[in-house]
C-alpha cells in the first residue's frame, strides 16, 4: 500500500513537471510568435469538458471535471489567499448550477451537448462587448416592467414581473433561440427557476426583494436606471473577466484530463 502511495505521487509529479514543460514552451512560442488570440469561450468549454473525446459531453463528464479540479484546488497545500477562495467559491457555484445549465444548451434534449450548442455561450459572452445585444436587451426589459413609464421601477412593478414573463421571454428568445419557440423556451426557463428556488409563491417573492434591495444602493425603494446600469456593468465586467480565465486556462484544463471515459474522475 506504501508503494501504491509512492507511485502515485510520482506519477502526479510526473504530470506536473509534463505540464509546465508544455506552459513554458507555449510561453517561449508565444514571445517569438506573438500571442495568438483566444479561442471561443464555447470551444474551450467543449475541449475540457469531452474527455471521452466522442464530440459530445454527458453530465457525468461535466461532474468528473469538476470534481478534478475541485481536488486539484483542495490538494494546493499552504494557506488560501484571496484569489484562490475566490476561484474555489466559483468552482462552488459553478458545481451548483451547472446541471440547470446543461439543460437549458441541451436544445435538442437529448443529454448531450454538442460544439454547436455550446456555441451559445460564446455567443452570450459577446453579448456584453461593446455593440453587443445584451445591453439593449436590458433596457428593453426595464421598459416592459416600467409600466408608467417614469423611467424608474417601485417594488410592486418588480414584483408584476411575473406577469410579463411571456413578454420577457419572447425578447430573449429573439436573441437566444435555445428552442424552437419563445413558449418552448419560457416553459423551460419556468421548470429550471423552480428547481433553484423553494416551489412556492412567497419564496419566488422572497427572492425577487432581495434582488431589489442589492439593486437598490441608494435605499430609496425604488430602481433607477443608472442603478441597472451600473449592475450590469459590474456583473457584465466580472462575467468577462472570468470568460477570460477559462479562455486562458483551458487548454491547461484540457490536458489535465481527469475524466474518465464514462466521465469518474481518475487519480494523477
Amino acid at each position: 500500500r506504501k508503494r501504491q502511495k509512492m507511485t502515485r505521487g510520482w506519477r502526479r509529479l510526473l504530470i506536473l513537471f509534463h505540464l509546465l514543460c508544455c506552459l513554458l514552451l507555449n510561453h517561449v512560442v508565444q514571445s517569438q510568435q506573438g500571442r495568438p488570440p483566444l479561442e471561443d469561450l464555447g470551444n474551450v468549454l467543449f475541449s475540457v469538458f469531452d474527455t471521452s473525446k466522442d464530440q459530445k459531453v454527458s453530465p457525468r463528464e461535466v461532474e468528473g471535471q469538476l470534481a478534478t479540479l475541485e481536488h486539484l484546488f483542495s490538494q494546493g497545500g499552504g494557506e488560501v489567499d484571496d484569489e484562490m477562495l475566490e476561484y474555489m467559491n466559483l468552482l462552488q457555484t459553478v458545481k451548483a448550477i451547472s446541471p440547470h445549465m446543461f439543460q437549458l444548451l441541451d436544445t435538442n434534449q437529448d443529454s448531450f451537448l454538442t460544439k454547436k450548442e455550446l456555441e451559445f455561450v460564446t455567443k452570450f459572452q459577446k453579448s456584453f462587448f461593446k455593440g453587443g445585444t445584451m445591453k439593449p436587451l436590458v433596457r428593453e426589459f426595464f421598459g416592459i416592467l416600467d409600466s408608467d413609464q417614469n423611467d424608474e421601477l417601485s417594488k410592486e412593478e418588480w414584483l408584476a414581473a411575473k406577469n410579463a414573463i411571456s413578454e420577457i421571454t419572447a425578447k430573449f428568445h429573439e436573441v437566444f433561440p435555445l428552442r424552437e419557440t419563445a413558449a418552448e423556451l419560457e416553459e423551460t426557463l419556468t421548470a429550471l427557476f423552480w428547481k433553484v428556488v423553494d416551489s412556492n409563491e412567497e419564496s419566488l417573492e422572497h427572492v425577487a426583494l432581495e434582488v431589489f434591495t442589492t439593486l437598490d444602493e441608494d435605499g430609496d425603494n425604488l430602481l433607477q436606471r443608472k442603478e441597472i446600469g451600473k449592475a450590469y456593468n459590474e456583473y457584465g465586467k466580472k462575467f468577462l473577466e472570468i470568460a477570460k480565465t477559462i479562455q486562458t486556462m483551458g487548454p491547461m484544463l484540457a490536458m489535465l484530463g481527469g475524466g474518465g471515459p464514462d466521465g469518474t474522475r481518475t487519480e494523477l
